[in-house]
C-alpha cells in the first residue's frame, strides 16, 4: 500500500496522468473516481488526453511512466511511501494535486509488485544502502583483525566489497539490463581476481608490513579501515548508479569505449601481479628491485591498470548520467588522486628508496622509467645527466 502525490501545471490546464508501474490506466481513473463523462469531455480544457508512454521519469523512491497530454506541458511530481491517503482527488484546477492510495489488484501480479518495492530500497541511487553495507562489511573484518591480530584479510576485504555492491544493487534493482549485467560483471570479476591474489600472495608471504605500526595502535587501525570503507564506497559509485537507473538506452560508442579501457587495465594488472610476484619468488631476486616485463617500463604498472579499468567502467557508465549523477566521476578521481599522492605510490616509493636508495643502477632505474605510465625508458638521456654519473 502506498500513496503518489501528482501535481501537474499546463498551458492549457490539461491534466496530466501518471501511471504507476503495474497499475493500469482504468484502474488509476477508478481511484480518482473520475467520471466517465469527465473523461470524454469535447473541451481539451477539461479533459483528460492519453497518449502513448513517450517515457520513463525516474522519480524520488521509485519509477513512474509519464503520459504527458501536450509536448508544451511542463510538471513537478513525487511519489511517497505513505500509508494513511484515502482515495481522494483533491481539485481539477491548474496547479492543483491528485492524492490517491493503490488498492489491491488482482490483476497485477506479484513479480510488478515487489518489482516497485525493490526499487524504492532506502533510496533511489542506493546510495545509503551501499554506505550501509559497506561499513558493516568493513567493521566485521576491523573486528576480527583488532582482536585477533591478523590482517592477512585486509586487501581481501576490500576487493570483495566491490563484489558485493555490485551484485547487491544489481539483485535488489531487478530490472537486468544488458548495461548492468556487463559492469556488474566487469566489478566481479576485477574483485575476485584482485581479492584472490591479494589474499593468496599474503598468506604466502606471512606479513603485511603496512600494519607493523598498527598492530598495536588500535586508533591508527580503526582510521585505515574507515578509510578502507569510503574507498570501496565511492570508487564503486559509477556501478551503483547504473544498477540504480532505470534508463537504458542503446550501446553507445562511449560504452564499448569503456569495456575496451577496462579489458587494457585488468589485462595491465594482473600481468604485472603475476610479473612481480614471479620475480618475488625466485631465489636469485632478493635483495633486487622488480624491473622486468611491464616494470621495465613502469615502476607501477599494476596502479596504472586499475586506475584506468576504473575509468573505463565510467565511461561505460555515461550514457545513463543524468544531472547531478555525473558527480560519479568522483569515483575514478577519488582513486587515481588515491594512488598516486596518498597510499599507492608514495608509500612504495619511500619503502623502494630506503631499500635500493644507495644503489646506483636503482637510481637510474627509478630516473629512467615512468612511475606511473608504461613508456619507453629513457636511458640514453639518463646517461647524460651529470647526477647519475
Amino acid at each position: 500500500m502506498f500513496s503518489l502525490i501528482l501535481c501537474c501545471r499546463g498551458v492549457f490546464k490539461l491534466y496530466t496522468v501518471i501511471v504507476v508501474k503495474g497499475v493500469k490506466t482504468a484502474d488509476f481513473l477508478n481511484l480518482l473516481n473520475l467520471s466517465a463523462e469527465t473523461r470524454n469531455s469535447g473541451s481539451p480544457r477539461n479533459r483528460i488526453l492519453f497518449s502513448s508512454l513517450l517515457w520513463q521519469q525516474n522519480l524520488k523512491n521509485g519509477a513512474a511512466y509519464i503520459m504527458p497530454s501536450k509536448p508544451s506541458f511542463y510538471l513537478s511530481c513525487a511519489m511517497f511511501l505513505e500509508p494513511q491517503h484515502q482515495s481522494l482527488p483533491i481539485g481539477k484546477r491548474k496547479g492543483h494535486a491528485f492524492v490517491f492510495q493503490k488498492k489491491k489488484n488482482p490483476s497485477v501480479s506479484n513479480q510488478e509488485s515487489s518489482s516497485i518495492k525493490m526499487g524504492t530500497v532506502i533510496d533511489s541511487h542506493f546510495l545509503a544502502l551501499t554506505a550501509i553495507v559497506t561499513v558493516g562489511y568493513q567493521l566485521i573484518f576491523f573486528i576480527i583483525t583488532a582482536l585477533l591480530k591478523f590482517d592477512k584479510v585486509t586487501d581481501f576485504a576490500g576487493s570483495t566489497n566491490f563484489v558485493i555492491i555490485a551484485v547487491l544493487t544489481l539483485v535488489i534493482k531487478g530490472s537486468w539490463h544488458f548495461r548492468q549485467v556487463i559492469l556488474t560483471l566487469l566489478v566481479v570479476i576485477w574483485g575476485l581476481r584482485l581479492g584472490l591474489f591479494l589474499l593468496m600472495r599474503i598468506l604466502q608471504w606471512g606479513e603485511d608490513r603496512r600494519f607493523d605500526e598498527m598492530r598495536s595502535n588500535l586508533g591508527r587501525l580503526a582510521i585505515f579501515w574507515i578509510f578502507q570503507a569510503v574507498w570501496v564506497w565511492t570508487v564503486s559509485l559509477p556501478v551503483t548508479v547504473v544498477n540504480a537507473s532505470d534508463r537504458d538506452p542503446s550501446v553507445q560508442a562511449a560504452d564499448i569505449i569503456g569495456w575496451i579501457m577496462w579489458s587494457l587495465g585488468i589485462s595491465i594488472e594482473a600481468t604485472a601481479d603475476q610479473q612481480k610476484l614471479s620475480f618475488k619468488n625466485s631465489p636469485e631476486n632478493r635483495g633486487r628491485w622488480c624491473n622486468v616485463g611491464l616494470w621495465k617500463y613502469s615502476r607501477h604498472p599494476n596502479y596504472f591498470g586499475e586506475i584506468f579499468l576504473w575509468w573505463g567502467i565510467f565511461v561505460a557508465s555515461a550514457p545513463i548520467l543524468e544531472g547531478a549523477e555525473w558527480l560519479v566521476i568522483l569515483g575514478p578521481i577519488f582513486l587515481t588522486l588515491l594512488l598516486l599522492f596518498v597510499s599507492g605510490l608514495p608509500m612504495l616509493e619511500e619503502s623502494a628508496d630506503k631499500k635500493f636508495g644507495n644503489v646506483a643502477a636503482y637510481r637510474i632505474y627509478k630516473k629512467t622509467t615512468s612511475p606511473l605510465i608504461p613508456l619507453p625508458q629513457i636511458s640514453e638521456f639518463a646517461a647524460r645527466s651529470p647526477e647519475l654519473k
